[in-house]
This record gives C-alpha cells, structure tokens and sequence, in this order.
C-alpha cells in the first residue's frame, strides 16, 4: 500500500499561513526558509499564496464587501483567517455573476445515464450516482457525491479535468477512466486509457483561491495547485483502491494499492454501461451485492458455504430474479421466494 501524502491540504494551507506570518514579522526567514526547503511544491504555493494576497482585486474586493462591524480588515489578517479556515474562503468577495453554479446530476436505482458535456468530454453515470459538475476557465471539476461514473475525457491541456471524492481527487486532461465510491472508506480508480493522477482532495484555502482564480479570469494562477508532476499515478488498465488507513495504524492517513488487471476484466467491469454485469469465478456473495446494487428486490443467501461458491456468465443488471435462478441450477442450490426476496439454500 503507497500512502497518499497530501498536496493541496498541507502546502498550500502553509503558504498562506507563512504569508501572514512575514507580514507580521519580516524577521522570521529563518524558519521560513527551512519550510521552503522542506518539499520543492513549496515555493510555488507561496508565490501563489503572495500574488492573492498582493493583488490590487482582493484589496477592491475588501473595500466594496465590509463584513459588518468587522472594522479594518487588513489583507493580513484575511490571509491568516483563510488559512485558519475562519473565513472558510473568500467567496463573498467578489461578484458570483462571472461564474456559472454548478449542476447536479443524479441517476435512479437501476438506471445508466450518460451526461455529454459542453467541450466534447462524456460522463456515464451508474446505479444510484450524483454528481456536480462545475466548469471554471482554468479547470473542469467533478464532484462525486455517491455511486460511480465512466469519465471519457475530451483533451485540454489548459483545463485539467479533476474528479474530487472524500478521499482523494483524480486529475488528467485526457482520458477514460471510472470512479466509483464503494462506501465511506473506500474509493477505486479503473483506467481505460491515458494516465490520471490521484491526489489528496484540495484544502478549503484551495478551493478559495481556485474560486477567485475563475471569478476574476484567471489571474496569478494556472488553475493547478498541485504540481503536474505530484500525486500518484495510475496507467492503462490499473485499478487503484483508496481506503482510509485502519484506526490502529496512522490514524486518517488515506492509503492506495494499485494493481494491473487484464484488459478483458477491465472491459468485462464495464458492462453495466450496457445494463449488464459479467462475473468470471466470482464469489456468490459478491454477485449477490452488485445485483444489490440495481434493484430492490434481494437475494439472501442461507448457507455460508454456499456463499464461497463461484459464478460466472453474463446477466441483465436488474433481472435479479433470472440470476437467482441460474445461481440455483448452476450451484446444485435450492431457491425460494418470499416478497420481494429470493433465498438460496442447500
């Protein structure tokens, strides 16, 4: 397992923060140095940092929006309760008319819906999926809520497209890849083409200055604050599991493991794009939940042995019944119904 270290959280959140401190004492270069030297991002999240925090646009920005009863807010102070996350961004500072909100989709229980966007770039969306996509003039960013999704990724090398979950962000400018949010701790990555590159989510201080980089043009910014060559990455036909680490280890570090799978399993995983599910030697049980995924009806399996047994073939995603049947014939099992429920017993 490779840990993921963090790249917009850390850095950028320390830029800021070393920003405020020399305002306050230009005498501290000491220390400021030894930070500099600590990781080579360093630099570059500080002469970010430096240009918000000069330019002439946040001071305008401060002198049309006042915070009521808040006095005088010099840029240092707003620098310091932005990377403090007092603030929790600079979004009232500026006119929101310039950037367009972003625009939730979702897909029911049992549908695959496929969402073309305005450069040419295609998203299929899974079972039970939603969500946001927001294009700013420096990146294309989507926001995985839940479920999973196919991004087929149109070429931009000036607008990367980045997928954000709760555990890490996966950023390219031209590929095919699926996302899918197994549950709370865990997160896979399949490549189909190109290389994207997993990152850990951005800081809220990231996202603030991302926002003021779309709201006024793009300036003082590429749109990328991580370095293109950070993160890790992942190739043609590559899963990567991200999973929180276990609370006996290091506690909320986020870990990957990345693995080559043959380019027909890879393909085979696809299938649900199609309202199919192909298993190869699968284990019942595991069948069993990705049906679970489709439909409400259930499948419940009575025997633990019978749970390890193995299942392949080709299935219609929501023809749960069909596949309990063919589950029964194939395993030597017995299956019975009540409700919605169909259980399987030896």
């Amino acid at each position: 397992m490779t840990p993921l270290h963090p790249i917009a959280n850390a850095i950028d959140d320390q830029a800021a923060e070393w920003v405020a401190r020399l305002d306050a004492n230009p005498e501290d270069t000491d220390a400021f140095h030894a930070w500099l030297a600590s990781d080579p991002r360093c630099f570059g999240a500080y002469a970010r940092a430096r240009a918000i925090y000069l330019s002439p646009q946040v001071s305008d920005a401060l002198q049309a929006r006042r915070l009521p009863q808040a006095g005088e807010l010099t840029r240092r102070r707003v620098m310091a309760a932005m990377a403090a996350s007092v603030i929790g961004g600079l979004f009232f500072l500026w006119p929101r008319a310039k950037h367009a909100p972003a625009r939730l989709y979702e897909s029911v229980l049992g549908e695959v819906r496929v969402i073309p966007l305005e450069d040419g770039s295609r998203i299929t969306l899974n079972t039970d999926t939603a969500l946001t996509v927001d294009y700013g003039k420096t990146a294309r960013r989507i926001h995985l809520l839940r479920g999973e999704a196919y991004f087929e990724v149109a070429k931009a090398p000036d607008r990367p497209f980045v997928v954000t979950g709760p555990m890490a962000q996966v950023r390219t400018v031209g590929t095919a890849y699926t996302v899918r949010l197994v549950d709370a701790t865990e997160m896979k990555v399949r490549v189909t083409s190109g290389r994207v590159a997993l990152e850990s989510p951005p800081s809220r201080l990231a996202q603030s200055l991302t926002a003021l980089t779309d709201a006024w043009g793009g300036f003082g910014a590429s749109g990328s604050w991580s370095s293109e060559k950070s993160g890790v990455f992942v190739d043609p036909d590559q899963e990567a599991i991200i999973r929180l680490a276990d609370a006996k280890g290091d506690s909320g570090q986020v870990l990957i493991n990345i693995s080559t799978l043959p380019s027909e399993a890879i393909q085979q995983a696809l299938l649900w794009r199609e309202g199919q599910l192909s298993f190869a030697g699968d284990r019942l049980a595991d069948a069993v939940a990705e049906f679970a995924r489709y439909s409400p009806r259930r499948i419940v399996i009575q025997d633990k042995a019978l749970e390890r047994e193995r299942i392949s073939g080709l299935f219609a995603a929501k023809d749960v019944e069909g596949f309990a049947r063919a589950a029964a014939v194939s395993l030597g099992a017995s299956i019975k119904m009540q409700g919605d429920v169909f259980i399987l017993y030896k």
